[in-house]
């Protein structure tokens, strides 16, 4: 083992970006070290450590833009825009077809509710789906793991004292509980996180 590529595979290991091969390589030449050898390359290896530790430090701090704050926050704003479009009434009519041929189970957390899954994106932890009651229905009281957007199709559903009916949005943010009920039955669109925690 030549001591270029020995030093090679330490920086690596340091910079923590050796491949699964050069792992097991680096590991095999630390099997085959003689005990003062390899206190000699861990030794090494943790000096190299704390100098990519420091690096982040080294770099000359940069002024923040006067505008970035906003930018960011208007950047955030159009990418969680979700769902304004189906405020109008061409775009619920849209989703109410759609929820006319979708697959409908049911829902396991409250008798007489049924669900069906538009979307499932287990990367981002979010689904988009249809939640039915063809009758007056309390839903499972909720905490939410991350932001909810409701929106009314057909029927009415209350929120906390409040009655929303077809067309209505609702938002929710993160860690907000409700438990809401329907009067009447309902159709709603949901798009909401897949670790919301059922309470009761």
């Amino acid at each position: 083992m030549k001591p270029e590529r020995l030093s090679e595979l330490a920086s690596a290991y340091a910079l923590t970006t050796l491949d699964d091969e050069a792992q097991a390589e680096l590991e095999q030449i630390q099997a085959s070290l003689l005990q003062d050898d390899a206190l000699t390359l861990q030794g090494e290896i943790a000096e190299l450590e704390e100098v990519v530790a420091a690096l982040a430090y080294a770099a000359p701090l940069q002024p923040m833009a006067t505008n970035l704050k906003d930018r960011l926050f208007e950047r955030i704003a159009a990418d969680s825009a979700p769902i304004a479009e189906v405020t109008v009434q061409d775009s619920i009519t849209a989703l109410l077809e759609q929820s006319a041929g979708a697959k409908w189970q049911p829902y396991p957390f409250a008798s007489g509710v049924e669900v069906a899954t538009l979307r499932l994106d287990k990367a981002s932890r979010r689904v988009d789906c249809f939640i039915r009651s063809l009758g007056p229905v309390d839903f499972p009281q909720h905490r939410h793991a991350g932001e909810e957007e409701i929106v009314v199709l057909q029927g009415n559903v209350e929120i906390d004292g409040q009655t929303y009916g077809a067309g209505d949005r609702i938002h929710s943010f993160a860690s907000t509980v409700h438990q809401p009920i329907t009067h009447t039955g309902c159709t709603l669109f949901l798009r909401t996180s897949l670790d919301d925690e059922i309470l009761i």
